[in-house]
């Protein structure tokens, strides 16, 4: 159980410390401002509070630990990406043995569209309800004619010069989105499956665009004038 204490304290500390953080704080507002009933509708952070208030419900949090931890943490679930300068099968030896593995675990599905993200002038800000009648009145045109391909060719082109030239990342940072990709992409694709654009499909995009309607539409507005926006944080993330 002193383990079990010290834990607590350690997950507390690190929600203290997120609620200095602009973007957890807006991550807890949109998860507080979706749809009831939806899986994004809950306290997605830990603190001493919610965990105790879990164990007054009975849960048995040594257990449910016990349980990820099963469920997870094997190797079915790893993926391992080794950088570095020597022979492959030496630099794979030489990192199983120190236990140097990046697991990456994928426990969720992003079901929703995100169109964009501007920074807005002060009077951008006040003109936003205009913004947002201009971005519809685009996405009108943009259904009144059909896809056009020679526009996917030119993102082709661009993301096959992206991969040529890209730019060169710390080891660690590539290691860890490599270790991601190779749950989406065959091993042969990882390193260029980002960059590829791979099927012309006319009919996808006409669906996805379809996507694009006011009744699905959310607008988030982060301003520090906007007095509203700090009221709900104290009831959604501050108080919890």
């Amino acid at each position: 159980m002193e383990a079990m204490e010290r834990e607590v304290q350690a997950v507390d500390s690190e929600f203290n410390q997120a609620l200095q953080s602009e973007a957890c704080r807006l991550q807890q507002l949109q998860r507080h401002t979706s749809a009831i009933g939806h899986p994004l509708n809950r306290f997605f952070w830990g603190n001493k509070k919610s965990l105790v208030d879990a164990m007054e419900k009975g849960v048995n949090l040594r257990k449910q630990i016990f349980k990820l931890y099963k469920d997870y943490y094997h190797g079915g679930l790893m993926k391992l990406v080794v950088i570095g300068g020597a022979h492959a099968r030496i630099r794979i030896e030489t990192n199983i043995n120190w236990y140097t593995l990046l697991m990456c675990l994928r426990v969720g599905l992003r079901n929703y569209l995100e169109l964009s993200e501007r920074v807005l002038t002060v009077s951008g800000v006040e003109k936003i309800f205009d913004i947002i009648g201009f971005v519809y009145q685009y996405l009108k045109l943009l259904h009144q004619i059909p896809p056009q391909e020679w526009i996917f060719r030119e993102l082709q082109s661009i993301g096959k010069m992206d991969f040529r030239f890209a730019e060169e990342q710390r080891q660690d940072d590539y290691a860890a989105e490599l270790s991601e990709n190779l749950l989406f992409y065959p091993p042969e694709h990882v390193m260029y499956g980002d960059y590829v654009y791979q099927t012309w499909d006319e009919q996808l995009i006409k669906q996805l665009l379809g996507f694009f309607i006011p009744e699905n539409m959310r607008v988030e507005v982060s301003n520090v004038n906007l007095s509203l926006v700090h009221v709900m944080l104290k009831k959604t993330l501050l108080k919890i």
